[in-house]
């Protein structure tokens, strides 16, 4: 069994036909290198599948920022310092493109329902409105209402890709 990195692995080029990142991305160091890499990798007619999380400027977070009064993009996500980089979809995106690969098709997905029941949110934290705010968004239902709206219209908080090598390797 192979114990290092995909960077090093003696792998067979263009012999594969799908890789996935599966909330990978965001730990890596160099993100780019190692997409050429899965560039390389892929096989011509191959697939790369992507899931990322959507911190920060997600419409969820930035409704929260403004809620407790803070300024958007200012709320430390619970995922420092393992993730590197928090991408937004047009940042995503551009990675993916100086990375070699040509988006093919765009998804998003809502994080946090395992989340919810390991860890239950805090209702009862915050001044007498934000508590308030909690009880309607976790306790009557406005979250699942408003996630399920969002996976209609592709803002949910998990930002997914699929993307194909770019026919010139070109970025």
């Amino acid at each position: 069994m192979y114990t290092g990195n995909v960077e090093s692995a003696d792998l067979e080029e263009h012999s594969y036909d799908v890789i996935l990142l599966l909330d990978v991305l965001e730990h890596l160091h160099r993100p780019c290198d190692i997409l050429r890499r899965i560039r390389e990798l892929l096989s011509p007619d191959g697939i790369l599948v992507v899931q990322c999380p959507w911190e920060l400027y997600h419409w969820e977070e930035i409704t929260e920022a403004v809620f407790r009064g803070i300024r958007p993009g200012t709320i430390e996500p619970d995922s420092i310092p393992a993730h590197l980089y928090f991408f937004q979809p047009r940042t995503l995106d551009a990675v993916l493109r100086k990375g070699g690969f040509r988006i093919c098709a765009r998804q998003s997905g809502n994080y946090g329902s395992i989340r919810r029941l390991v860890k239950p949110p805090e209702v009862n934290r915050g001044n007498p409105i934000e508590r308030f705010g909690r009880f309607v968004y976790f306790r009557l239902g406005l979250q699942r209402l408003l996630y399920s709206a969002a996976r209609l219209v592709h803002l949910g908080n998990g930002i997914i890709r699929y993307a194909v090598p770019n026919e010139d390797g070109q970025q």
